[in-house]
């Protein structure tokens, strides 16, 4: 859609472009398909740190120097250590323009102003069907969906030694690597809760 494009560089100049993930490796798995490859290929593409990305494309290197070759040739962002930390948005499928998509099909064919409304419709339904949700929560207790998250980043698979440094900076010992931390500037050696804005795992373990 090179129209699109145009427009979105004149009228956006300072917006970043992302590859669907998925959409590469489609490309990616007709050279390099197999399971290793996979399994490199999504690591490399969920790392949201320097350390952890690099660590996967040399794997893939050592695989085939051409497969890591054409990985790192792409010139738009796919991997979430390359995201901006300012927009906090670490999507790096278009799975949810797909989500979008489904619940607009009926809509498709509507005079815009019924599009819109329709759209608008959705969202108040979704929304009141939360805030019942809500409601019916203790003050301070977890949406189910949270609690997961929580349980799984305070009870996780793998434990960790926390040291607390002092003025909001921790250090995470996961096995043998640091995990430097600050909770007052919201920052982790991982980069998770940089790209995400949502507190990661080593972090919880420094509240807990």
């Amino acid at each position: 859609m090179k129209g699109v494009e145009k427009a979105i560089d004149k009228e956006f100049p300072q917006s970043t472009k992302r590859v669907c993930a998925k959409d590469l490796y489609s490309n990616f798995k007709m050279k390099w398909g197999g399971p290793a490859f996979h399994d490199l290929f999504w690591r490399a593409a969920n790392a949201t740190s320097a350390h952890a990305f690099n660590k996967a494309i040399d794997e893939i290197n050592r695989l085939s120097r051409p497969a890591a070759d054409y990985l790192l040739s792409v010139n738009q962002q796919w991997s979430k250590h390359e995201f901006d930390p300012a927009i906090t948005f670490d999507h790096n499928t278009s799975n949810f323009v797909e989500s979008f998509n489904a619940v607009i099909n009926e809509l498709r064919e509507k005079p815009v102003l019924t599009f819109m409304e329709g759209i608008r419709n959705h969202f108040m339904e979704k929304f009141a069907e939360r805030m019942a949700v809500a409601d019916s929560l203790q003050m301070h207790e977890p949406t189910p969906y949270a609690k997961e998250i929580l349980d799984y980043n305070i009870h996780g698979s793998n434990q960790c030694m926390v040291i607390q440094a002092g003025g909001g900076e921790f250090e995470v010992l996961e096995g043998t690597k640091p995990h430097p931390l600050d909770i007052l500037k919201g920052t982790c050696l991982c980069g998770g809760w940089q790209v995400t804005g949502i507190p990661c795992k080593h972090a919880y373990r420094a509240f807990t």
